[in-house]
């Protein structure tokens, strides 16, 4: 689908795995790519310059609170979206380790089905995380029943659709908020790494996925 935007984003730390990505996006699209520079340097960016229909826009930093430039807490991201959903009614978005090989047809398929049903989804893979993993105050921010939430399988966030439609709208402008509230996206103490008990689907590991957990909610 021609109509179909890929967004994606790197620093100049993660270029070189983003320069992968890109070559692997264009072998098999020609579709346009925006491309959110989150600290690129400028011999990085004049290279960007000379890939067909892609479009770097530096990321603004100075827009947003302080803690959104810690690249860790991944505030960066959902913010990406919602900037881009007023734009683009059909759009990717997608991380550096993202790669493309020989599936035009699956997604002809995929998006003659979105059409034909007129759904709007968030496509994620599920992750070996059973249950889903969150700090329990982003559950304060979020209009989510918290039992529903806990008993939610988690699943990736590296590589989401969006069609636009109210449900998107709204499921993009919560996360965005959230990205905008320290204490929800990223609160202090969080921690990746999850420590299992007994009952390792009911009871909270103490770990948090930051906008993998903010998106998949």
């Amino acid at each position: 689908a021609s109509n179909v935007v890929f967004v994606t984003y790197s620093s100049s730390n993660h270029f070189q795995e983003s320069r992968k990505g890109i070559r692997s996006l264009r072998s098999v699209f020609n579709n346009k790519i925006i491309f959110y520079d989150l600290g690129l340097q400028k011999d990085q960016i004049r290279e960007l310059s000379n890939v067909y229909n892609l479009e770097v826009r530096k990321f603004e930093f100075e827009k947003y609170p302080s803690f959104v430039t810690n690249l860790m807490g991944y505030n960066f991201k959902p913010i990406i979206m919602a900037e881009v959903f007023s734009q683009f009614k059909n759009y990717w978005v997608i991380d550096t380790s993202v790669r493309f090989f020989n599936i035009n047809q699956h997604l002809n398929r995929f998006y003659a089905k979105v059409g034909i049903l007129n759904i709007s989804l968030f496509i994620l893979k599920k992750t070996s995380l059973k249950r889903i993993n969150l700090i329990s105050r982003m559950l304060d921010y979020l209009p989510i029943d918290t039992p529903l939430a806990m008993d939610t399988t988690m699943r990736e966030a590296n590589r989401m659709f969006l069609s636009r439609s109210e449900l998107t709208r709204e499921a993009v402008t919560w996360n965005a908020l959230c990205a905008l509230t320290k204490d929800c996206m990223a609160a202090p103490g969080t921690e990746v790494r999850c420590v299992f008990h007994d009952e390792r689907y009911r009871t909270h590991a103490n770990c948090h996925r930051y906008d993998q957990s903010a998106i998949k909610l």
